[in-house]
């Protein structure tokens, strides 16, 4: 810190951290979302740092409601800044932030040029994690220090009118903004019961490498570290997890959630040993307070799995899962990006394994200012094993929809119950296996710009088509869906955000939204398919008769897949279809559709 906090200053920080917030957000309701998103950070501080200076004036009050005592309200200064952290430098350097950039503003909303996005957002996602952790770290110290507060008011009470019984019963009833009642939160405190979760051997020496990875240069964890990866991680652990459910399956955490309860379980045990713990001053700092509330809500978390909740399998652990330190913040070297390089990230899914110990993800990107036509999809495995004998091994895939093929395979009315689809560009061939009909109705949703309505996908549907040409209806077997048109939003990544690395494992963050590109795409797909994918020559014809009114573009023949070609005559197929086929739709076209996936054919209805 700067320096040490003082009454007035907690007060004043707080002002400041308005004025922050009123200075960048107060009167912009048009900001992009990633803009807004850091303005509710901001204000969450401030909030935060309200209830903070409310605690310090009330304790600082109650201390004095008798006139004829003039002693200070006892509290530490010191340690209080040390474990929330320097929030009076983030908050300079979000001033800073938003002053420096304050040409970005227009009419609509400030900050919506894409060359901030890319250019200032790494400071503002630097900025907004600072911000996350000083919140995190004020909501934890907030209870026990005041009740730190109270206590010593009480005692410093007692010790000057100890003679006085009129007020002894008031001595006992301190109320505080988050504290009720004093005795009550001091009775609860001397009869707290610890619970705990064993760590596995492998995990215990998994974090033990973690532990040792810091950088030889590095000092020792300092007890400031210690707390703040513990808070880091149990903020991600299963106090975000809650059953649903009456099944043991529905009870079950997520491993990622398991492991980072386990994390903070591992820390506390180092946290103890802390020689800086053991020298504090008890009575004066508030550290010990502090570390005190983090445990018993460690405890609280650890004692729900003899309650309500099962321990996960500790199959599929990756190595990345077991990182004890926070990536550190380091410096932008070079603040250029050609537009190319803009893409979102509009999916981040798991994929099957080729085995019980191989774990697989798909990131989905789509090419900012392409129109929706050029994507990206990154590909990763990793081989279970050790930290340090793990296998891994990635493929980046750059397409565009009009000269890529996907064969849908999950949508071949079939009993087969595979999730796959056949990506093919040029040579490559890719097999996307898909855990989950959610997740491949999803990636078709991505590249076509159309949801199936409720992931709904109706297979072994008898379907009959009346034909022109025909005496008797098309009937066949068919898997059908209802497609709306509703583009998946995505995030704004870099290049180096969009690039997948052999010696980096995919991330498994789910793809978050973004306020670019909200609309409907209005381009789109439409399909049809040929005889049996798996036996049919890529070069076979299928006669197929449509409804009239309809005018044909080029036709290509493929397999069973999806292939856009350019759109030649409003976007309709013709009497005569060759195959399978897809086209581009007029950009006008933008209507809900009825998809019916057949052995002999696709077809649409709109």
């Amino acid at each position: 810190m700067a320096g040490p906090i003082q009454i007035g200053d907690i007060v004043n920080i707080g002002r400041i951290c308005w004025d922050l917030y009123h200075y960048g957000w107060d009167k912009d309701y048009g900001a992009t979302k990633q803009y807004a998103e850091f303005g509710r950070d901001v204000r969450g501080l401030a909030d935060n740092l309200d209830i903070l200076g409310r605690v310090v004036i009330q304790a600082d009050q109650s201390l004095r409601r008798d006139v004829s005592f003039s002693k200070s309200l006892r509290w530490d200064p010191s340690s209080l800044g040390e474990i929330i952290g320097d929030y009076q430098d983030t908050l300079k350097e979000c001033f800073e932030l938003i002053d420096e950039n304050n040409r970005y503003r227009s009419a609509s909303g400030p900050l919506k040029n894409i060359e901030w996005n890319v250019l200032v957002a790494p400071a503002a996602d630097r900025l907004r994690a600072r911000i996350a952790l000083h919140n995190s770290k004020i909501l934890h110290v907030l209870k026990p220090f005041e009740i730190d507060l109270l206590r010593r008011i009480r005692e410093d009470i007692h010790q000057v009118h100890i003679a006085i019984q009129a007020v002894h019963g008031d001595l006992h009833r301190l109320i505080g903004v988050l504290v009720p009642d004093l005795q009550q939160a001091l009775d609860q405190q001397a009869h707290r019961e610890e619970h705990t979760l064993e760590v596995p051997v492998l995990v215990d020496e998994s974090f033990q490498r973690a532990w040792d990875s810091r950088s030889p240069s590095d000092p020792e964890p300092s007890l400031r570290e210690m707390t703040d990866a513990f808070v880091l991680h149990f903020d991600k652990s299963t106090i975000n997890f809650t059953p649903i459910g009456i099944l043991v399956e529905n009870k079950i955490p997520p491993l990622h959630q398991y492991l980072n309860l386990l994390k903070c379980v591992w820390l506390k045990k180092h946290i103890d040993q802390s020689p800086e713990l053991s020298g504090v001053v008890r009575g004066v700092s508030h550290w010990p307070s502090y570390i005190q509330e983090l445990k018993d809500c460690l405890s609280t978390q650890c004692v729900r799995f003899q309650q309500d909740l099962v321990k996960p399998s500790l199959e599929g652990m990756a190595p990345e899962m077991f990182e004890i330190w926070p990536e550190k913040e380091l410096p932008q070297l070079v603040d250029v990006v050609t537009k190319d390089a803009l893409m979102e990230q509009i999916l981040d899914i798991p994929l099957q394994g080729s085995a019980a110990n191989v774990q697989r993800r798909l990131q989905l990107l789509r090419r900012m200012g392409a129109g929706g036509r050029r994507f990206r999809i990154n590909i990763t495995g990793v081989e279970q094993g050790t930290v340090k004998s793990a296998r891994r091994q990635a493929e980046t895939i750059d397409f565009d929809i009009t000269s890529v093929i996907l064969n849908p395979l999950y949508a071949v009315p079939s009993r087969s119950g595979v999730l796959d689809m056949i990506l093919r560009k040029d040579e490559r061939i890719a097999k996307l296996s898909f855990t989950t009909l959610k997740d491949v109705v999803k990636f078709q949703q991505g590249v076509t710009g159309f949801k199936a309505f409720d992931n709904y996908c109706q297979y072994n549907a008898m379907v009959s088509f009346v034909v022109s040409g025909r005496d008797e209806p098309l009937v066949e077997d068919a898997c059908v869906q209802f497609w709306i048109p509703k583009q998946l939003d995505g995030q704004l990544v870099t290049n180096n955000e969009a690039l997948v690395k052999d010696d980096a494992y995919a991330r498994s963050s789910t793809a978050a939204s973004s306020a670019y590109d909200t609309t409907s795409r209005q381009n789109t797909l439409r399909m049809w398919n040929s005889t049996d994918p798996f036996t049919a020559s890529p070069t076979e014809t299928v006669q197929r008769n449509e409804p009239n009114g309809f005018s044909a573009p080029d036709i290509y023949p493929t397999s069973a897949s999806w292939i856009w070609v350019q759109e030649n005559a409003g976007g309709k197929p013709d009497r005569s279809i060759r195959d399978t086929l897809a086209i581009q739709p007029s950009a006008n076209w933008s209507i809900p559709c009825v998809m019916v996936f057949g052995k002999g054919a696709v077809h649409f209805h709109g």
